[in-house]
């Protein structure tokens, strides 16, 4: 007869492997898991990252295209001739010309024309094309001058029939003894680059998208209900302006 001691002994002690079994089981089951999980997270920021550096360099691309047609527009010798001849009598000609530069690039909104001496705007759009100004024509002139250089300037629409956002390159076309003739605008609306180049990132609460400035200011976006989230990224665009950046919301 088995003594009871020792069945206790041997139950025990099996019941302690098993025991100590379970937990080094555990332990590298939850190791492992711990590494999948850190893989597979490492691998999707990888990929959204590279997704978020290829829709930057698309606007970036979009932008230079938008500059090179103000470029463009602002050295046409037609233009500067009937603006200087008589920018009245051939208001509907400038139009017309403006519209068809227009139609060389989608991302372009309004391509406009505004004299401040006589207030007289002239624009791309069909309807209204030629107007003119009073104290709009001041400010629409104090908030274009304000563009310079390569880098789009994001202000509001004074010229639209909604308030909207819209982002700008101005150039003066001159005479071709160097005067001063007229303001050339163009404008892209807000809107319309995101449509272009973020909302296929944006998926609801998976991924959002957004762009900002490198200091952390809100260029463009779709962040409903989200105030706090901003506002941590835009603390981490500040932190890292050049890299990848963990983030709990």
């Amino acid at each position: 007869m088995v003594n009871p001691f020792y069945k206790n002994l041997r139950l025990r002690t099996f019941a302690a492997v098993m025991l100590l079994n379970f937990f080094v089981i555990l332990l590298i089951s939850i190791f492992f898991q711990q590494r999948s999980l850190s893989f597979f997270e490492r691998e999707f920021a990888a990929t959204l990252y590279e997704q978020a550096k290829g829709s930057g360099q698309r606007v970036d691309n979009g932008w230079q295209s938008i500059y090179q047609a103000t470029v463009h527009a602002s050295f046409d010798a037609r233009l500067q001739a009937m603006m200087q001849e008589d920018e009245i009598a051939h208001s509907r000609e400038i139009a017309e010309r403006l519209r068809a530069y227009k139609k060389e690039n989608p991302l372009i909104d309004r391509i406009s024309l505004y004299d401040p001496s006589t207030h007289l705007l002239i624009r791309s759009d069909e309807y209204q094309a030629v107007q003119q100004l009073d104290d709009r024509g001041d400010a629409w002139a104090a908030c274009i001058a304000e563009q310079s250089g390569r880098t789009p300037l994001l202000a509001r629409d004074l010229l639209g029939a909604s308030p909207k956002k819209i982002y700008l390159y101005n150039k003066a076309l001159r005479s071709s003894d160097g005067t001063f003739l007229a303001w050339l605008t163009v404008t892209c609306s807000e809107r319309s680059l995101y449509y272009e180049y973020l909302a296929a990132l944006d998926q609801g609460n998976r991924n959002l998208a957004c762009l900002y400035t490198q200091e952390g200011s809100l260029l463009t976006g779709s962040f409903p209900g989200k105030e706090a989230a901003l506002q941590q990224l835009a603390n981490k665009i500040r932190e890292n302006p050049d890299g990848q950046a963990r983030l709990m919301v």
